[in-house]
């Protein structure tokens, strides 16, 4: 999972810890993971057009 839409309100935190479980098991993120509250707004999709790129090229 990279790129997430969570409930509406949230700030995120949930998607922090998860990195840094993530990071603590061993897994290399490539990017920091992307949030959007709901439908992703330009922003968003412009960040997850990139984490997918940076995957491709990992």
């Amino acid at each position: 999972m990279a790129c997430s839409a969570p409930t509406a309100g949230g700030d995120g935190e949930w998607i922090r810890t998860w990195a840094e479980d993530a990071e603590a098991a061993g897994a290399r993120l490539v990017v920091e993971p992307v949030m959007a509250n709901g439908s992703p707004d330009g922003d968003a999709e412009a960040a997850c057009a990139a984490l997918g790129a940076a995957l491709a090229n990992a």
